[in-house]
């Protein structure tokens, strides 16, 4: 395994630790990982450390230094070169990372001691398909584990009783930092009560008032939105939580919202130009549609744009198969598989597993996920240059009819409702540059507050999670998303 547990001790650091031998082998990494292969990172070497403590997350006990731990991100690596020992006598470790938030090829590289004979390293990202220029540390400043921030993570364990007459870090930013922590987490230390961290039906968590300079103002905290009692902020704090997943299937593209003001029994209304009273740090982009009319659309690319599309009750986020900067180039196939009456999503998900076997037999590997109403998703990764709509629905359209054709009594490929009962109808007609699909994590305007959520194919379960009752763990549909591919030249 290894794991990044961001350290809020003397100064904000990331602590780099990888198992091996037992242990696990750690570097501090002052300014956290980095995406861009052009920035070498700085990371000290530091002492091994227990495996046990790869988990841990909270206040650092006494006699063991200060501050509080975050599990910024974990999972599984692997050396590039074999023999780990040898890299790292050699100065030079090359591994694969397949974490939540850092994945693909990475390289620890030795440079000259310090003053004090310690090791100093640099972190660096190799250039792969995960490389990029998106600040990570910004991007995704959150829990894998809590799924909250510092104030979450001090509010959920208790402040310590030593804390409340003089906190372990006093002097400079993170002093500053720690005291304000502990003041929004406890209000032991004489400021004031903020109005927005009452107590209320399901509690906001304090992770979504967090933002710095981008801080979006919210309102109307207790408004149920879901017969059931579900309420706005519920939904703020969905959004928060699963801000780290659902932002890389936002990112770059140009994103429509379905507004429920009135909860999703009221009014509900599309949005596709981003309202004009967004604040400043809120960003557009410019895409053109089929009758050449411009719209400036949202760019959701950070935890505050999110959060404040949810504090105006946008509760379903859809995009389109394209990416803004290219939008007449889908980056995916889809095939939305809609249960006629006495069908279900388990026939949805059967049906989904024969598509991606028959594309199993192309070498073409395929990703699912609900639709979050009654239906699935099936979803096959293109981004490839030069695909084009027509190329995807056409060849949409040929494998629908081919299974329609092989067992018509199960599975229809006609738009015709009447022709839909005890059928699951396979829908090709998706494949459209005007067309968009629910994001992957949005919640959706259902009784209950129902998610578009990934299926696992290979052990499929048949209900998406309520979001009140989710645990997340990664996001392995992001990683098949982004499988290049290209379509063979016919079914």
């Amino acid at each position: 395994m290894f794991c990044v547990q961001k350290h809020l001790a003397r100064s904000l650091h990331y602590d780099f630790r990888l198992e091996h031998n037992g242990v696990l082998l750690s570097w501090a990494v002052p300014k956290g990982p980095s995406l861009d292969p052009k920035d070498k990172r700085f990371a000290a070497r530091t002492e091994d450390h227990p495996f046990d403590y790869g988990d841990f997350e909270g206040v650092i006990p006494e006699g063991y230094g200060a501050g509080l731990v975050m599990l910024w991100d974990r999972g599984t690596w692997t050396c590039e070169t074999g023999d780990v020992d040898a890299a790292l006598k050699k100065g030079e470790l090359k591994i694969t990372l397949d974490g939540v938030k850092l994945k693909g090829s990475w390289v620890l590289i030795r440079t000259r001691p310090s003053e004090a004979g310690k090791e100093q390293w640099l972190l660096i990202k190799h250039k792969d398909r995960w490389a990029g220029e998106v600040d990570v540390v910004n991007f995704a400043p959150l829990s894998v584990k809590s799924f909250g921030d510092y104030v979450d993570i001090l509010r959920g364990k208790g402040v310590p009783s030593s804390w409340r007459k003089k906190l372990p870090i006093t002097g400079g930013e993170t002093g500053a930092m720690l005291r304000e922590i502990v003041a929004t987490a406890s209000e032991v230390i004489g400021q004031p009560k903020r109005a927005s961290v009452k107590k209320s039906k399901a509690a906001l968590s304090a992770s979504a008032l967090r933002f710095g300079a981008k801080k979006p103002k919210l309102t109307n905290l207790d408004k149920p939105l879901y017969p059931d009692g579900f309420t706005k902020g519920q939904l703020i704090d969905y959004y928060t939580r699963i801000a780290p997943l659902i932002l890389p299937h936002l990112a770059g593209r140009a994103v429509t919202t379905v507004r429920f003001p009135d909860g999703v029994n009221g009014k509900s209304f599309f949005q596709k130009r981003c309202p004009d009273h967004r604040p400043v740090w809120v960003k557009t982009v410019r895409v053109a549609n089929d009758e050449g009319e411009t719209i400036d659309y949202c760019k959701v690319e950070d935890i505050s744009t999110l959060v404040w599309l949810a504090n105006l009750a946008a509760i379903e986020l859809h995009v389109p198969l394209a990416l803004a900067k290219d939008p007449d180039t889908p980056t995916a196939m889809i095939f939305d598989l809609d249960p006629g009456p006495g069908t279900t999503a388990r026939q949805c998900i059967e049906v989904a597993q024969r598509i991606a076997d028959l594309f199993k037999q192309m070498n073409l590997v395929c990703a699912a996920k609900f639709s979050g109403k009654k239906g699935v998703h099936l979803l096959v990764p293109l981004n490839t240059a030069g695909i084009t709509f027509e190329q995807t629905k056409t060849f949409a359209k040929a494998v629908a009819q081919t299974l329609a054709r092989n067992d018509p009594k199960h599975i229809t490929s006609q738009m015709r409702k009447d022709l839909r009962d005890g059928k699951v109808f396979i829908d090709w007609n998706q494949n459209d540059r005007s067309k968009t699909n629910v994001c992957a994590y949005s919640l959706r305007a259902t009784e209950t507050p129902q998610i578009s959520w990934p299926i696992d194919l290979s052990r499929p379960t048949f209900t998406p999670p309520d979001a009140r009752r989710l645990r997340v763990a990664s996001d392995s549909l992001a990683e098949l998303l982004s499988v290049q591919q290209r379509l063979p030249a016919r079914v």
